[in-house]
C-alpha cells in the first residue's frame, strides 16, 4: 500500500494523469476504510465528506453505466483532498507516515484556508502535527508542483531519499 500511495503522491506532485493519481488513492482509501471498519475509526474526512465525495470517479469507473452518454464531471482539485485522507487514515493506522505522505501533508496544509474559527482550528491542529519545528510554510506556498515537491522533501529530509519510509 506504501507504494500505492508513494506513486500517487509523486504523480499529483509530478503533473501525471488526473484519473491515475485518484485512482492509486482512491483504492488505497478504501482498503483502508476496511481496515478501520472493524475498530470503528472512522477516518476523518469521511466523516467530514462522505465516501462516496472522495472516490466518486473510483466507483464510477467499477461501476461504469451501459449508456455510453453518461459522463462524469470529475474536478482535479479533489485528488488533494483524497490524498490527504489518505495519508492521515495510514498514519493512524500504522502509526507512521513516509517522506512523500509528509510533503504532501505540508502542500495540503499550504493552502488551506484559515478564513473562519474552524478553519483556523483544523490548521493549528494540523500545523503542530506535520510542521517541523522552525518551519516556514509561507516560504514554499507559493511554488507549485515538482517545485513545491523537490524544496519541501530537501527540507525535510535534508536530501535523502523520499521513498524510505520515516516510521518507528
Amino acid at each position: 500500500m506504501v507504494r500505492l500511495i508513494n506513486t500517487a503522491i509523486g504523480l499529483w506532485f509530478h503533473g501525471g494523469d488526473m484519473l491515475s493519481v485518484h485512482m492509486l488513492g482512491a483504492a488505497s482509501y478504501k482498503t483502508l476504510c476496511d481496515l478501520t471498519k472493524k475498530t470503528g475509526k472512522v477516518p476523518w474526512l469521511t466523516e467530514i465528506i462522505g465516501d462516496e465525495k472522495l472516490t466518486l470517479a473510483y466507483d464510477f469507473l467499477r461501476h461504469a453505466p451501459s449508456d455510453l452518454s453518461i459522463v462524469l464531471d470529475f474536478p482535479p482539485g479533489s485528488n488533494m483532498t483524497l490524498l490527504a485522507g489518505v495519508v492521515t487514515t495510514f498514519e493512524s493506522v500504522f502509526g507512521y507516515r513516509t517522506d512523500y505522505m509528509s510533503v504532501l501533508m505540508l502542500r495540503f496544509i499550504s493552502r488551506l484556508p484559515v478564513d473562519s474559527p474552524e478553519r483556523r482550528a483544523a490548521f493549528s491542529y494540523l500545523a503542530n502535527k506535520y510542521l517541523p519545528e522552525d518551519f516556514v510554510i509561507e516560504d514554499l506556498a507559493k511554488l507549485e508542483g515538482a517545485e513545491f515537491f523537490n524544496k519541501s522533501l530537501k527540507l525535510l529530509v535534508g536530501g535523502k531519499s523520499g521513498q524510505s519510509a520515516s516510521g518507528p
